[in-house]
C-alpha cells in the first residue's frame, strides 16, 4: 500500500490492546469498525492528504479486526508477517467504507472512516501464506433427527419436552463426518436460547418450517432433520448372533431460503447377541455410512446454490490512489450479479482482480458503465472472453 507509514504500523499494534466490543461491530463473517487516519498536506494538496488519511484508517481497521481473531501474543509473534501480508494490502480485505467525518489541524488531515473487513479474505489470505488465524467461518449445521431404539415405544427427539437431553447416537456418527468436511455442528445442549413463547417444544415429525424455524434460534445455516429408526433383520447365525438393521432418512433445509438442498435415505447391518447392543450398533453404522455422504452432498449443494456464474480477470490501470481502488472494489461487489471478487495482485499503479459474474465479461462491463463514482470515472479499454483492462481516471 502506497502510503501505510510506521506511525501507523505502530498503530495498528497498538489497537490491539484495545477490549473487544469497544469500537468493533461484528455482522456474520465481516466486521464493522472505525478508525482515524491521517495524511499531510503538501503544497496545499489537501486531496491527497485526505486519500493518505484514508488509507491509513483502512490499515487501522485492518489492525483493529485482527486483534480480535488471535489472541494478542499470537499477534505479537507474528507481526512481521501480518504487516507484510495483511496490512500492506489493506484494499483486499475492505468490502466498503465511509467517512464519518475530517478535520485539518495545520499540516495534517485527520479522517474518521467507518471499514466493513471480511474476516474470511483476511482468514483464506493468511492460510495461503501458511498461516492461519482462530476465526469461527464454518457453515453452522444443526442436527434434528428423531431416533428409535428396539426397546423403545415411540421415538426420542431433544426439542420435545421430555427429552431435552436426548443425544442420538446416528447423531453422534454424523457429526464427525460433517467436522471433518469442514461443517461446524452445533451442540444444541451447550446453547443457550431464548425461544419467543420461553418454551422449545416442537412435535415429533418437524416439518420444513418447523425445523427452519428451530434453525433460525440456534443461528445454523443448515438444519438436518429426519428420523433414524432400528429393527430386526432375518438373519442369524444360530442362538449366539442375530441381525439388525437401521435406517436413516435425513434432509437438508438451508435456513435463510427454507430450501431442501439435500435428501438421503440409508441403511446398515449390524450383528449382535442381544437387542440392546444389536439397536446401538445398526444405529451407529448407518450414521456414520450417512454422514460421509451427507458431507459431500451438503458440500456440492452449497457451493452450487449460489447459480451458475463465469469466472474471468479484471485488469486495473491507475490505482496510484488506493481510496479509487477500494471505492471500485466494492462497487463492482454491490453488483447484484457479482457472487465474488478478490484481489490477486496490487503493483504501484495496477491491479488485478478476480471476479466471479452471472453473465459474460461484455455483460459485467455494460453493467460497470452505468455505475457512477464519486471522485473518478472508468475507461474500459479491451473486453475478452477471459478478461477486461480498464483505467480509473480521476475527475
Amino acid at each position: 500500500m502506497r502510503y501505510i507509514s510506521h506511525s501507523i504500523i505502530a498503530m495498528a499494534l497498538f489497537v490491539m490492546l484495545v477490549p473487544n466490543g469497544t469500537l468493533a461491530q461484528m455482522t456474520g463473517h465481516v466486521k464493522t469498525v472505525e478508525a482515524v487516519g491521517t495524511g499531510l498536506v503538501h503544497g496545499g494538496d489537501t486531496v491527497s492528504a485526505r486519500d493518505q488519511a484514508i488509507s491509513n484508517s483502512l490499515a487501522t481497521a485492518i489492525g483493529l479486526v485482527m486483534a480480535e481473531m488471535a489472541p494478542l501474543q499470537t499477534i505479537v509473534e507474528k507481526f512481521s508477517i501480518l504487516n507484510q501480508v495483511v496490512l500492506t494490502h489493506a484494499d483486499q480485505f475492505i468490502q466498503g467504507y465511509k467517512v464519518l467525518t475530517e478535520a485539518t489541524t495545520g499540516r495534517k488531515y485527520r479522517v474518521l472512516v467507518q471499514a466493513t473487513v471480511s474476516l474470511d479474505r483476511i482468514q483464506e489470505h493468511l492460510a495461503g501464506h501458511g498461516m492461519a488465524l482462530e476465526t469461527d467461518t464454518d457453515i453452522r449445521v444443526l442436527l434434528l433427527i428423531a431416533e428409535q431404539h428396539l426397546e423403545d415405544m415411540l421415538p426420542r427427539y431433544w426439542w420435545g419436552k421430555s427429552d431435552a437431553f436426548v443425544e442420538a447416537i446416528s447423531e453422534s456418527q454424523i457429526a464427525p463426518a460433517l467436522t471433518a468436511n469442514g461443517f461446524s455442528v452445533i451442540n444444541h445442549a451447550a446453547v443457550d436460547i431464548n425461544p419467543p413463547d420461553g418454551d422449545l417444544s416442537f412435535p415429533l415429525h418437524l416439518d420444513n418450517t418447523q425445523a427452519v424455524t428451530i434453525g433460525r434460534l440456534f443461528q445454523a445455516d443448515i438444519v438436518i432433520v429426519g428420523t433414524s429408526v432400528a429393527e430386526s433383520a432375518p438373519n442369524a447365525m444360530g442362538e449366539a448372533l442375530k441381525s439388525y438393521k437401521g435406517t436413516l432418512t435425513i434432509r437438508a433445509l438451508r435456513t435463510e431460503t427454507s430450501v431442501e438442498i439435500v435428501s438421503i435415505t440409508q441403511t446398515a447391518l449390524s450383528a449382535a447377541a442381544d437387542d440392546i447392543s444389536g439397536s446401538r450398533n445398526a444405529l451407529a453404522a448407518v450414521g456414520e455410512k450417512a454422514g460421509t455422504i451427507l458431507a459431500t452432498q451438503l458440500q456440492s449443494a452449497w457451493q452450487s446454490e449460489a447459480g451458475t456464474s463465469k469466472s474471468f480477470e479484471v485488469f486495473v490501470e491507475g490505482t496510484q490512489h488506493l481510496v479509487h481502488l477500494v471505492k471500485f472494489r466494492a462497487a463492482v461487489a454491490k453488483l447484484p450479479q457479482v457472487k465474488d471478487i478478490k484481489t490477486r495482485e496490487i503493483m504501484s499503479n495496477q491491479a488485478l482482480l478476480w471476479v466471479d459474474f452471472e453473465g459474460t465479461p461484455q455483460q459485467f462491463a455494460e453493467a460497470l458503465l452505468l455505475k457512477s463514482f464519486e471522485s473518478f470515472g472508468i475507461h474500459i479499454n479491451q473486453v475478452t472472453p477471459e478478461q477486461i483492462r480498464l483505467s480509473l481516471v480521476a475527475q
